[in-house]
Order: structure tokens, then C-alpha cells, then sequence
């Protein structure tokens, strides 16, 4: 039996997009528009939300922002899906992974320095034997390593908690331990970061954005996804026949045009899973979804995980990419 190229695209594009696959002309307009209301914007929005609560992170004016150039790119999207033909294998986790990238990306861009301190305070975490970091109820926490696996957590240091020895320069570890035995409990990490830019006056660092572009920046091309799919999937072959530890440093810190976490478009696109994935890292799965959300790592935090220096981890992720160029280019 001959398959058609519709279906086949609709075999394997997400249940919930099928309809809007067999429309036509406005009706497929007003699909795309009841998709983005119904599918898309509530999860994108729930995402927001956790930014947005504090007011520190994202304000109500950057996550309307956001979310206007979000769901243009939602827009854009959905079309390619209808006018084109091009898959989603799961319109909710590609929608949460595009959201997670452009709070990342604009984040990253509009407050520099405190993404740096944050990488530092993780850091400080992993690796100092007296703490721990882990997911909790609100996102990542930590606290000392006694703590460790506790669900609840505070979401904010109150202003008096280790004021006089939170002065900049000190270890980031030691100030750290100083605010557990003030507050008492576990703390997440973006409230850790709230309170030590506020103690130590660390500079903003605002730069505008256009949202658009933000939003264009954390995504590939649609396009250009299907059409590279048989090289993705060359890739992850090559990639799984690496030697492990080159393995676990290219795949811990796999980045799309600097931004863009790597291994959730794998997935996405059904180049492989969370299985595997888990598998090529030597990780519990469970332990892979703990880390899912700080994806691509820093250096540093990858260097703790496989017990190297900074330096090898370095290393092994270009020897790893030159070993792919030259296997790839054959």
C-alpha cells in the first residue's frame, strides 16, 4: 500500500494537530487562531507566570511582551505545519521548550550580571560537599545537603538574613551557608540570586530587546528542521559511538546558535528519547529530568557532574566535535 506524504505527516505529527492538517483556506486560519488559544498561550502563559510573580525576573510589560512575540512565532509556526507539511511531534512540549528559551534568552540578555552570579551560586551548590542542589516544588533549590530532596521551599530571603556578611568578594559557598542558617530551610535558587544582588548592589545591566527577535532567536527554522532531519539523525548516531566522557561533554552543553538547548529539538523532531538520551549520559532518566530545565550546563557545573577539571571538559567536547566534522564529512 502506497502511504501519501499527508499521510504520513499526519502519522506522525502531534493528535492535536490533525485537524488543522485536513483544513482548508479560513478554516485553517481559525484552527491556527484556536490552537494558539486553546494549545498553545495557556501553557506558555502558566510558564510565564512563575517569571513573572516576583516582579524581579520578567515584569507584567516583558511577559506581555513576550508572549505577543511568542505567540506571532506560534503563528508562524502553524502555518509552516499546514502550508508545508512540517512535524511536530508534540505541539505542548515543543510550545514549553520554545517558552523556556525565550525567558532564557531574554533573561540572559537584559540581566548579564545576574546570570553570571547565578551560574556561580549553582555552582557553589554542586560542589561545595556541605550543600546540595534539586528540584522542589517551585523550580531548583538548595540548601544544606542534610535538605536534600525536600519539596518545599522558600521563595524569597527576607532583607535582614545575613545582611552584614553578604559583602562581595567573600566565597559564594560561605555567604550561601550563612543565609541557610539564617532562614532554616531549603531556598530556590532565583530567590538565592534575588537576595544576593540586592545585598552585594550588583548592577542591572537593563539592555532593551525587541521581543520579536528574542523570540526569533530561540528556535530553528522550521524548515530547515525537516529538511536537515536524516543529518540529525546521522548525527545522533555518530554522537552515540563517541567515547563516553566526550559523549556526556558535547551532549551536556549541545547548543543551537549559542541559546538554544539541543536535546529537546532531538526529541521533538523524534530523533531519539529521553531514554536514550538518559542512556548516552550514563543518567537515571529521573536524574536527566532533574537537570532538563538548566540545560545547556556551564562548564564548571559539567566538570562536578563527571568529576574532571573545567579545562578537560573543554577538551573533550572539541575533540568530540572534531571527531564528529571529520566522521560527518565522509
Amino acid at each position: 500500500m502506497v502511504i501519501s506524504q499527508e499521510e504520513d505527516v499526519a502519522a506522525s505529527c502531534d493528535r492535536a494537530l490533525h485537524r488543522l492538517l485536513a483544513a482548508q483556506g479560513a478554516d485553517a486560519d481559525r484552527e491556527i487562531g484556536r490552537l494558539i488559544v486553546e494549545e498553545v498561550r495557556p501553557l506558555m502563559m502558566l510558564i510565564l507566570a512563575r517569571y513573572r510573580r516576583s516582579g524581579t525576573l520578567l515584569t507584567d510589560a516583558d511577559a506581555d511582551d513576550l508572549a505577543a512575540g511568542l505567540d506571532l512565532r506560534m503563528l508562524e509556526i502553524l502555518r509552516a505545519v499546514h502550508e508545508r507539511h512540517e512535524v511536530i511531534h508534540d505541539l505542548r512540549g515543543y510550545s514549553a521548550t520554545l517558552t523556556y528559551n525565550a525567558i532564557g534568552t531574554f533573561l540572559r540578555r537584559k540581566y548579564p550580571e545576574r546570570a553570571r552570579l547565578k551560574n556561580r551560586v549553582r555552582y557553589a551548590l554542586t560542589s561545595d560537599a556541605r550543600m546540595a542542589m534539586w528540584m522542589a516544588d517551585g523550580g531548583p533549590a538548595g540548601g544544606i545537603r542534610e535538605w536534600k530532596g525536600q519539596a518545599a521551599a522558600l521563595d524569597a530571603v527576607a532583607a535582614e538574613i545575613a545582611v552584614d556578611s553578604a559583602v562581595a568578594g567573600r566565597s559564594h559557598a560561605d555567604v550561601l551557608m550563612e543565609i541557610f542558617a539564617g532562614v532554616q530551610r531549603p531556598v530556590l535558587v532565583e530567590a538565592l540570586v534575588d537576595f544576593l544582588q540586592r545585598a552585594w548592589d550588583l548592577p542591572s545591566e537593563l539592555r532593551e530587546e525587541p521581543m520579536a527577535a528574542v523570540a526569533d532567536a530561540v528556535v530553528p527554522d522550521r524548515g530547515q528542521q525537516v529538511q536537515d532531519l536524516d543529518f540529525a539523525r546521522a548525527l545522533w548516531r555518530e554522537i552515540r559511538e563517541l567515547r563516553p566522557l566526550q559523549r556526556k561533554a558535547l551532549l551536556l552543553n549541545l547548543r543551537y546558535e549559542g541559546d538554544l538547548d539541543v536535546l529537546p529539538v532531538l526529541i521533538l523532531c523524534g530523533v531519539t528519547t529521553l531514554a536514550e538520551l538518559a542512556a548516552a549520559l550514563e543518567l537515571p532518566e529521573e536524574e536527566l529530568v532533574s537537570l532538563w530545565k538548566e540545560l545547556p550546563l556551564p562548564d564548571l557545573r559539567i566538570a562536578e557532574i563527571l568529576g574532571v577539571t573545567r579545562q578537560q571538559v573543554i577538551n573533550l567536547r572539541k575533540s568530540a566535535r572534531e571527531r564528529l566534522s571529520r566522521r560527518l564529512s565522509r
